[in-house]
């Protein structure tokens, strides 16, 4: 320990997890080692317990082949389950030195999955997995510990704070846990709501409006040729029409946002914001224009896990057309830029998406700290699967 840096190592043989003690951070000093993933570790938070987890660990076939399963490493080190031990032992030293357990840390533990570490604070800290914080600043965002758990998908937590009662009331609105999950696109997955708190499949349906409801005027001039038809059925959570239907924030709250369940908008973005995007409207541009040339890559940025982009540029057109990198032709190729040339993209705005389909992220979250990406490619490319902690996307 440390009383001038205000950090305890908590266990002596895992560097990563900090008690913090006062004001300084560790995570500055804390060794930057490429072999276990690129930029900084994420600062896992406990109180004043800290885990120092890395972004990415390489899997062991590499991430064409594998995935590097962020939430569940238990092949590589640190793994998840040497994070929960910190938290474990971190909750013993704070006892140990005097510093208190406070009610917001049950709800921080159970949006982390922690099972034990929930079991720790309920059953020796007789914390309210209900209880709801007094955080004058948006605290209608702020949810209690089983619905932090149910917003993670973290069947095993919800058992342990409600020790098996699936009727227990956990909102304002008398909605039970039952019901949460019961919802259509609920996190906590058909298998584990059965197999661990032994609810069955869902019987509220998904709301999905017909394919006619999300045509838009016009042709985009862009292949629309699909590898997976759209079909009403692939959906199981809600597709609502903001065309007849007014999404407002405390129906978002109430029914997606609390209960962690993805929706669509469908018809968002105004008309004439689609047909900007059209490839008509691209080729009066210089940046997006269809023949520009762009750095491609078999991810949106290859660098980010230790990958290599293509050694050769392709035009849009060429990725709309599917063609591939000579270094990589089994592979189907992307972009993805950030904001630097959304003066041009987003000229009707001025630059600012936020006036546009994403006017909902100014009226309901004005001043949140917001992250802007363009990205194009081939019919079968997209994504790696990837997490956020909130997103919000445009098709």
């Amino acid at each position: 320990s440390s009383a001038k840096t205000g950090v305890i190592n908590v266990i002596l043989d895992d560097p990563r997890c900090k008690l913090i003690t006062g004001p300084n951070n560790s995570k500055e000093n804390f060794p930057q080692d490429k072999s276990m993933g690129i930029g900084p570790p994420e600062d896992f938070s406990l109180g004043p317990c800290r885990y120092y987890y890395p972004k990415r660990v390489p899997p062991k076939k590499g991430y064409v082949e594998d995935t590097d399963w962020y939430f569940f490493r238990q092949e590589v080190e640190p793994s998840t389950s040497q994070r929960e031990e910190c938290f474990v032992k971190c909750l013993r030293l704070m006892e140990r030195v005097g510093i208190n357990v406070t009610h917001d840390m049950l709800a921080s533990a159970a949006f982390m999955g922690l099972r034990n570490v929930t079991r720790v604070l309920v059953a020796d800290h007789n914390l309210d997995p209900l209880y709801s914080p007094d955080d004058p600043v948006r605290r209608e965002l702020r949810p209690n510990a089983v619905q932090a758990a149910i917003m993670g998908g973290y069947a095993e937590v919800v058992k342990t704070l409600t020790k098996s009662d699936v009727d227990m009331v956990i909102d304002e609105h008398g909605r039970t846990v039952k019901d949460y999950i019961q919802f259509a696109g609920s996190p906590i997955r058909p298998h584990y709501a059965e197999e661990v708190l032994g609810i069955s499949s869902p019987p509220n349906k998904a709301s999905t409006p017909g394919v006619e409801g999300g045509k838009v005027d016009g042709d985009s001039g862009w292949n629309s040729t699909t590898f997976v038809p759209y079909t009403d059925l692939g959906c199981d959570f809600d597709v609502i029409d903001t065309a007849t239907t007014d999404m407002t924030f405390d129906v978002f709250l109430k029914d997606y946002y609390l209960p962690g369940r993805p929706v669509v908008l469908r018809n968002q973005a105004p008309p004439a914001e689609v047909r900007s995007f059209s490839k008509q409207s691209w080729s009066e541009l210089k940046h997006y224009h269809p023949t520009s040339r762009f750095k491609v890559g078999n991810t949106a940025y290859p660098s980010l896990t230790q990958q290599k982009k293509c050694s050769h540029t392709l035009t849009i057109e060429q990725l709309e057309k599917d063609e591939r990198c000579e270094d990589m032709r089994e592979l189907h190729m992307m972009h993805a830029e950030h904001d630097n040339n959304f003066d041009e993209a987003y000229s009707m705005y001025k630059g600012d998406p936020k006036e546009g389909g994403f006017r909902t992220l100014k009226q309901w979250f004005d001043g949140a700290k917001l992250g802007w990406q363009i990205f194009f490619g081939s019919d079968g490319s997209g994504a790696t699967i990837h997490w956020h902690a909130a997103a919000f996307n445009i098709l």
